[in-house]
């Protein structure tokens, strides 16, 4: 996703020596930044809702971290690391790399270790579907993105707001998001029994084949991946000279996926489902490399026609009809733009790839090297679900159990 800055900002994030650099960090609305060590490293993965925790060494031999101790209102208090550039004297043009709030303080000696955490951390204490929250709550019909607005704001108690002013949740993606299921007409069902609100979104995303995450700025952000090549692709171009090193590649067949069910209209009441099942097949994919099958049965959330649950399944057998190729490279700030769910055109001599059409899944930002790891997958989409199948000795699939692993 495009980041909203100046052709001067720009110009030098993807220089290979960047002028004037400036970083800040505050805490409680105070700036801290002179009493920084150690910046811990910033990790966002498009499988996971909640990111990592985000760590800041201080020193605290003036003991002013002290204060914690006596005063611990001062905790869930909000952080925010900026990063840019001087412009001139007293100038400065800054993004946000990290927004989140303080949860643990370690202390050693005159060195401070301040834990922080997004604001998705507060929705794993959240239920929906308790008695505290009005007991079970089923949803007969819903664009996936409306329910997904249901969850944070209504249960969340996040910004209800449907406009670009909301603080909590980037309007603009939610909107396109909300667009593209409705014009491929994809409809869910949803029953909530006490699941946490990270337990439901995590359940929704896989289901919709979306990202949803939070980014530097705070805010929530949603997509899917549309799998089209564009011209607003970030190319990735190995030839060029600021890339660290050589990149890493795994090429598996172990994420094959080439039949898909998907169970549809589940009746709360009865436990059945009345909608049936739609399976697609990828004929290709199977007569190559044999039967690998996924099943999606949920009975928290679900899709509710046969449109929406042929959309799934023939997403995920398209994608994961081959090999996998997964590949993990080195480079400075100069792709802060990447953000997990961003589509990328992956061109290197080494393994003569020509604009290869990738996914970011997984951007890992190193405040002390300025540099960053990025994980590219050609295929990404298989999500969750019940797989079909045996594989000896597996810790898992290699158990014919019904607890485990059913063939049936």
């Amino acid at each position: 996703m495009s980041l909203d800055v100046s052709s001067f900002f720009r110009s030098n994030m993807e220089s290979t020596v960047p002028s004037s650099l400036y970083m800040k960090f505050t805490f409680n609305n105070s700036d801290i930044s002179n009493k920084v060590v150690d910046y811990g490293t910033i990790t966002r993965n498009v499988d996971d809702v909640v990111a990592g925790d985000f760590t800041v060494d201080v020193t605290n031999a003036d003991q002013t971290f002290n204060s914690l101790l006596s005063n611990k209102l001062q905790f869930t208090q909000e952080g925010q690391l900026e990063y840019g550039f001087c412009h001139a004297a007293n100038s400065y043009e800054t993004i946000s790399l990290f927004k989140g709030n303080l949860v643990d303080a370690n202390y050693n000696g005159t060195l401070v270790t301040l834990v922080f955490e997004d604001s998705f951390r507060l929705f794993g204490d959240k239920e929906v579907g308790t008695s505290n929250s009005g007991g079970n709550i089923s949803i007969a019909s819903n664009n996936p993105a409306d329910l997904a607005w249901t969850l944070v704001s209504s249960y969340g108690e996040l910004s209800n707001v449907k406009s670009t002013s909301n603080p909590d949740l980037d309007y603009t993606t939610w909107l396109a998001w909300w667009n593209v299921f409705d014009n491929d007409t994809v409809f869910v069902g949803a029953n909530f029994t006490g699941q946490s609100i990270i337990e439901a979104l995590e359940t929704l995303k896989t289901l919709t084949d979306s990202s949803i995450y939070i980014l530097g700025d705070g805010k929530i952000y949603f997509s899917r991946w549309s799998g089209m090549v564009s011209n607003s692709l970030t190319t990735v171009d190995m030839s060029n000279s600021y890339y660290v090193g050589d990149p890493d590649l795994v090429a598996t067949t172990k994420q094959i996926i080439n039949e898909i069910s998907v169970n549809m209209d589940y009746n709360v009441s009865s436990g059945e489902w009345e909608g049936g099942v739609v399976t697609f097949q990828n004929t290709d994919s199977v007569n190559s490399y044999g039967l690998n099958s996924l099943t999606y049965d949920d009975t928290m959330i679900w899709f509710v026609n046969s449109v929406s649950a042929l959309n799934l399944a023939q997403r995920v057998a398209y994608r994961r009809a081959e090999p996998n190729i997964i590949t993990t490279l080195t480079t400075p700030f100069r792709f802060l733009d990447l953000t997990p769910g961003d589509e990328v055109l992956f061109t290197t001599p080494i393994f003569s790839f020509n604009e290869k059409n990738l996914l970011s899944t997984n951007v890992e930002i190193d405040i002390e090297s300025k540099s960053m790891e990025l994980t590219l997958d050609e295929g990404y989409g298989q999500g969750m679900g019940r797989l079909a199948g045996f594989v000896l000795d597996d810790a898992y699939w290699g158990l014919l159990d019904e607890d485990y692993n059913r063939l049936y």
